[in-house]
């Protein structure tokens, strides 16, 4: 999707959540926008309803920061 014709109120709500995204790409699920693009290092989607109004975000943890559990239990 181009980002020109992402209503303005959906680009406002993606830079309340990501402050630098790199590697933007919108797409549009039924009637959710979806901003796929790298923050922080990992690979983040936010979903943004038409109206402007952040219903999501997902984050790709890399394994070395999920945390195993003790086996000393």
């Amino acid at each position: 999707m181009k980002a020109n014709t992402i209503p303005e109120v959906v680009t406002k709500a993606l830079a309340k959540k990501v402050m630098h995204p790199e590697e933007l790409n919108w797409y549009k699920i039924d009637s959710m926008y979806v901003a796929k693009c790298m923050n922080v290092g990992k690979k983040t989607a936010v979903y943004i309803t038409a109206a402007g109004i952040w219903d999501k975000t997902l984050t790709v943890l890399p394994e070395e920061s999920v945390i195993r559990p003790s086996s000393s239990i």
